[in-house]
């Protein structure tokens, strides 16, 4: 009898778990949350960015350079500077997106920069959305890219679960 309560008291003390063990789970949690911040201004930011810019005022532009960037292995993302005119002032902007990921669809990113560079003339301007209040904001796409808005919104969901889940077990060590 005198062994069950004995080794019921090693599993009590042994369920508190070790110093280190608990540091790094508190460490783990801590980036996990702070790494949410950046997956939700990511996954979030181009759906609030989109709906403001309902307001810009369109402008014609002239694409100056145009390219598919590849900054990583098999991912893709569209490179652009153009010009264009507000108010009688000739600007320049490098957005093309207002989600600024890169992607992994090779044919898609090929084929926006077809469509771009076929506006390198004067003689066939591309639309440019200006913010009227701001007018050195500008960007080509406004439009939710609703593709990537549901994988980064799959990415924040994932993430969002295990971050809550470290941080329960977190808290429920600092309680002990």
């Amino acid at each position: 009898m005198e062994d069950d309560d004995r080794e019921i008291e090693l599993g009590d003390e042994n369920a508190k778990g070790s110093f280190w063990g608990n540091f790094v789970l508190i460490v783990v949690t801590l980036a996990f949350v702070i790494a949410a911040f950046s997956i939700t201004k990511m996954t979030f930011g181009p759906l609030v960015r989109s709906a403001l810019a309902t307001q810009w005022q369109p402008a014609t532009g002239v694409i100056e350079t145009s390219f598919v960037d590849m900054p990583a292995r098999r991912q893709y993302r569209i490179e652009a500077r153009y010009a264009y005119d507000w108010e009688g002032e000739r600007l320049t902007s490098e957005q093309v997106f207002f989600d600024d990921t890169v992607g992994l669809r090779k044919t898609y990113y090929h084929e926006i920069n077809r469509q771009l560079l076929r506006h390198k003339s004067p003689e066939n301007p591309i639309t440019v959305w200006v913010n009227p209040g701001a007018p050195d904001q500008a960007v080509l796409f406004r439009a939710v890219r609703w593709d990537k808005f549901a994988g980064n919104l799959l990415l924040f969901l994932i993430w969002a679960g295990i971050t809550k889940g470290l941080v329960g077990s977190s808290i429920a060590v600092l309680r002990k």
